[in-house]
């Protein structure tokens, strides 16, 4: 079948436009993108090794937060208990997770929980020093065991 647009002529076969354009089988680079596609999601939305975790609630505008992020937050994700339970970033003016169903919401900031298997095992408030807030995750481990 012949088209003309303006002087052009453009030859099309009857299996349709994208025909001329794929190197290879439609079906077979359908298959390509489903299996990448599957692959991603996997990867994305796949468990995590540790069931346990420190959710670390903030606020943008929070001093105490803001005092966290500059001494503690990067320390604790290079240490040893930060590869173990990692620290997972709250807003507290965005929506609750899903998955903190069981966890009550706090009210203020910052508010440190831990918790397991979606279950809160302990929390605790504020942000003073990296020593307290060392002791502080110390309790909670000792708490948890």
């Amino acid at each position: 079948m012949q088209v003309a647009f303006g002087t052009a002529t453009a030859a099309f076969r009857t299996r349709g436009i994208l025909a001329e354009y794929l190197p290879c089988d439609p079906i077979a680079h359908m298959i390509r993108f489903l299996v990448a596609m599957s692959i991603a999601f996997a990867a994305l939305y796949a468990p995590t090794a540790s069931a346990a975790e420190l959710v670390y609630v903030e606020w943008k505008d929070c001093g105490y937060c803001k005092v966290f992020n500059r001494q503690m937050a990067w320390a604790y994700a290079s240490s040893s208990i930060g590869r173990k339970i990692p620290l997972r970033r709250v807003d507290i003016l965005r929506r609750w997770p899903a998955d903190l169903k069981r966890v009550n919401r706090p009210f203020y900031t910052p508010v440190f929980i831990l918790v397991e298997n979606g279950r809160e095992v302990g929390r605790f408030d504020g942000y003073t020093s990296r020593q307290g807030f060392t002791s502080n995750v110390q309790r909670l481990l000792q708490r948890r065991q």
